[in-house]
């Protein structure tokens, strides 16, 4: 492995975001979760966000977001029946100016995390640039590149949210719906920060390095 390559972006990370240092148990982390219509992240539209804050390695449930953003036009019939967000209550949901604000708020500052977080941060940043001209620096943590990591026997049988899920027992009620989505990945989370808290890694830092260095491996596979 290429550690100085992985040092070196450590560095960077380090010095712009010193909240990620503080230990895992004590760490504020907002679960993302979008629904686009369509699977192109630079092309598609916003949907619906889902969002939930895990604290203390718990699940606040009090925090949450789950909104419909307002489309001038509905998705196709085929990509509703995908999320199951219908062509009234697209038309019908909150402004997307309104929905991105509440998603402000939830997060502030705090790191964010997700499966297939590549995705969810592109449709967001493009979503922040058109509606309310402004952008996040918060860190995004991506599970898919950790889960390997953590478990890597399990490494190219498990690549989907719900491969994930159905290995570790989790139950989710609504494939494809963003606040089901989310949920399902912060119970996913969460048994990923045991596991990788067991295996010395600190703080939610050490986990963007694993993450970092799983994507370096993949890129040299």
């Amino acid at each position: 492995m290429n550690w100085p390559a992985v040092g070196r972006w450590w560095q960077r990370w380090s010095g712009q975001n010193t909240s990620i240092k503080m230990p895992l148990g004590s760490q504020r982390m907002v679960v993302v979760d979008v629904e686009t219509s369509g699977p192109d992240p630079k092309r598609d539209n916003l949907i619906a966000i889902g969002a939930m804050v895990i604290q203390q390695l718990s699940i606040r449930y009090s925090d949450t977001l789950d909104v419909v953003v307002q489309q001038e036009v509905a998705s196709s019939r085929e990509n509703i029946l995908f999320h199951g967000i219908g062509a009234e209550a697209q038309l019908q949901g909150l402004p997307p100016k309104e929905a991105l604000q509440l998603l402000l708020e939830l997060i502030g500052h705090d790191p964010l995390v997700a499966f297939h977080a590549p995705f969810d941060q592109l449709v967001l940043t493009r979503a922040l640039r058109e509606h309310l001209h402004t952008r996040i620096d918060n860190p995004w943590l991506d599970l898919f590149s950790i889960a390997p990591v953590l478990y890597p026997h399990r490494t190219g049988r498990l690549q989907s949210l719900d491969d994930w899920s159905l290995f570790f027992g989790i139950h989710n009620s609504a494939c494809h719906n963003a606040l089901a989505d989310v949920f399902t990945t912060a119970q996913l989370g969460l048994i990923l920060f045991k596991a990788a808290m067991k295996q010395g890694n600190r703080n939610f830092a050490d986990l963007l390095v694993l993450g970092q260095s799983q994507r370096w491996l993949s890129v040299r596979g």
